[in-house]
C-alpha cells in the first residue's frame, strides 16, 4: 500500500491557493509569449470586472480558462488581463497570507507554546549568565599566568564569547547578550537574581 504524501503542518489553505494561482500564472505566461512570438498582437481590451474585483474571484477558485472561439489577438488581449487579475490577485494574496501565518502563531502561543517558549528564553538568559561568569573566570586566570609566565600558549585562547562579562565591554555580541538579558528579565521569564547567581 502507497504512502500518501504527508500534508506539511505549517503550511496553509492560502499557501496552497497561492501555489496554484503561480502555477496558472506560469500557463498564461507561457501562452502570451508563445502567441507574441508568433507576431499576434492584442486586439480589443476585455471588458469586465475591475482587477480587485476580479482578483478577488480569483483567490476564492480558480476561473477555467474561456474555451470560446475567439480570434488570436482577442485571445492576447484576455491573456494580457487575465495575467494582470492573477498578478493583483497573488498581491492581495501574500498579504492575506502574512496575516494568516501571523494569526497562526498567535493561536499556539495562546494554546500554550508561549509558556515553551518563555522556558526556553529563560534557560538561554541562564546560559549567558554562566557564559559570562565562565569568561571572567577565564580572564582573571589569563590575567594571573601572564603575570607568572609572561604571555602563556593556552588552548583555545583568545575567544571572547559574550565580551569578558561585564557591561562595560563594548563588544557588539556582548552588547546584544546583554539586551537578550534585559529584555528577558523586563518580561518577567527571569529575574536579575537568578541571571547574577547562575
Amino acid at each position: 500500500m502507497a504512502k500518501s504524501a504527508s500534508r506539511d503542518p505549517a503550511r496553509l489553505a492560502v499557501d496552497d491557493r497561492i501555489a496554484e494561482i503561480e502555477v496558472r500564472r506560469s500557463a498564461v505566461v507561457t501562452e502570451i509569449l508563445a502567441l507574441e512570438k508568433k507576431g499576434v498582437k492584442p486586439e480589443a481590451e476585455p471588458v469586465g470586472d475591475s482587477l480587485d474585483v476580479e482578483a478577488m474571484r480569483l483567490l476564492i477558485s480558480i476561473v477555467p480558462p474561456s474555451t470560446d472561439k475567439v480570434s488570436r489577438g482577442v485571445r492576447l488581449a484576455a491573456l494580457h488581463r487575465e495575467r494582470d487579475v492573477i498578478d493583483r490577485a497573488l498581491a492581495i494574496g501574500r498579504v492575506r497570507q502574512i496575516q494568516a501565518h501571523a494569526d497562526r502563531v498567535n493561536q499556539m502561543v495562546a494554546a500554550g507554546a508561549g509558556t515553551d517558549w518563555a522556558e526556553l528564553q529563560r534557560q538561554r538568559a541562564l546560559a549567558v549568565s554562566l557564559l559570562w561568569t565562565l569568561n571572567r573566570r577565564i580572564h582573571e586566570l589569563r590575567r594571573r599566568l601572564t603575570s607568572v609566565a609572561g604571555t602563556p600558549s593556552l588552548i583555545a585562547d583568545g575567544f571572547a564569547l559574550l565580551g569578558v562579562g561585564d557591561k562595560t565591554t563594548f563588544d557588539r555580541a556582548c552588547a546584544q547578550a546583554n539586551d537578550f538579558v534585559d529584555a528577558v528579565v523586563k518580561a518577567g521569564v527571569v529575574t536579575r537574581g537568578e541571571i547574577e547567581n547562575a
